[in-house]
């Protein structure tokens, strides 16, 4: 118990620090400081500042976020609101995925900003992430196409789309606008667009 205490005070500092300075920008030596270990017991845990990255940080993402936050969750916000219209649904599913960034912001910045640099950390994300978030996508589409809401469209193109657009929109919320709350009419004005396109109708 007590060694698996220490491990999650420093992945939990690494997570921390890693968010602040960026992971090449961080020692372990601070990561020991800040998980109050010494510096020797981070490699009782991991052999490198790479493993706490890749076999601590990032796996502990792709197990929660996989599991529970994609899975379970976003599932069972589908199958809970089932009665509602598509676009009272995605209006749910945008909110919460916001909420999801706001508990878990270090974490968020460490994955999103290290997936653009690191093959490793951006080889998790497309094995362990992006498959079932595309699958949960792709459920929602054929629950609104099949209740006439929706029109036919091609699937796959339409689930990278609005993937990628609600995906953008968060994180754009994390990194450039430093705010984990969005208005509900910006979320209203970006489902009008989501559902709606862009040409006039």
């Amino acid at each position: 118990m007590v060694r698996e205490n220490k491990r999650e005070a420093i992945l939990a500092a690494a997570i921390k620090i890693f968010a602040q300075k960026s992971y090449n920008g961080t020692t372990t030596s601070e990561i020991a400081k800040e998980a109050g270990v010494a510096e020797g017991t981070i490699f009782r845990y991991f052999k490198t500042k790479k493993d706490i990255l890749i076999k601590g940080v990032i796996d502990k993402f792709t197990e929660f976020v996989g599991e529970k936050f994609i899975s379970e969750q976003l599932t069972n916000i589908l199958e809970k609101n089932s009665d509602k219209d598509g676009r009272e649904i995605l209006k749910i599913l945008i909110k919460d995925r916001i909420e999801l960034v706001k508990k878990y912001k270090d974490i968020m910045k460490v994955v999103v900003s290290e997936s653009l640099y690191n093959a490793e950390v951006a080889t998790s994300i497309k094995k362990n992430i992006l498959p079932k978030a595309k699958l949960f996508i792709r459920k929602f589409l054929m629950t609104y196409i099949e209740k006439g809401v929706f029109r036919n469209v091609d699937l796959d193109v339409a689930e990278t789309a609005l993937m990628g657009t609600v995906t953008a929109y968060v994180v754009q919320n994390l990194f450039l606008k430093q705010s984990y709350i969005s208005n509900e009419e910006e979320i209203d004005k970006l489902i009008d667009i989501i559902i709606g396109g862009l040409k006039k109708s």
